[in-house]
């Protein structure tokens, strides 16, 4: 688990965490519409190949399958329809693979991670390998942009004889750009 918050620049009024709206009020992160997006995937095995038990999806996240050759290994691909996490958002991922299942999970983007104006975006992911299942957890990189804030939960339970690679890695901001 780990939390990122960015440091206010010098001179920066550290009273107004938020943007001021046209009524001359501070706006919050709970006033501005914020996405809550579930995505969960089952995945089993067997000596003919990996087959999906259960998917559900709910906006702004999408997960899609790809064919990637024979059917003894699945990729999974993890879709964030907003284009990026802002505080106050809340998205959940839970990928479970049983049996003899085989999967590779991947987003379709590097993550943004962008303003937060009082609270921080919360992202969970939960990944589960039982029996001989294979997962591979290998999303593209989460860049945290000036003035965000993350609260990222990552829970593993890996059952005996089952196989986990993870990654999670992070760019804070663009150096180009003075991030």
């Amino acid at each position: 688990m780990f939390e990122t918050t960015h440091q206010r620049n010098p001179g920066e009024d550290s009273n107004h965490p938020g943007a001021f709206d046209a009524h001359g009020g501070n706006v919050h992160d709970v006033d501005l519409e914020r996405a809550n997006g579930v995505g969960r995937i089952v995945l089993t095995g067997s000596e003919r190949g990996t087959r999906i038990a259960d998917v559900y999806q709910k906006f702004p996240i999408g997960i899609v399958f790809p064919r990637i050759g024979d059917d003894l290994a699945i990729e999974a691909v993890i879709i964030n329809s907003s284009g990026g996490i802002a505080g106050g958002d809340r998205l959940e991922i839970e990928v479970t693979a049983l049996n003899n299942a085989s999967v590779a999970v991947t987003t379709q983007a590097a993550e943004k991670i962008y303003r937060a104006l009082d609270r921080p975006a919360r992202v969970s992911t939960k990944l589960k390998a039982c029996g001989t299942a294979k997962l591979a957890w290998l999303p593209q990189e989460t860049i945290v942009f000036n003035k965000a804030r993350i609260h990222r939960l990552t829970e593993i339970d890996l059952c005996s004889g089952a196989e986990l690679i993870a990654l999670e890695w992070l760019v804070f901001g663009r150096a180009a750009r003075g991030e």
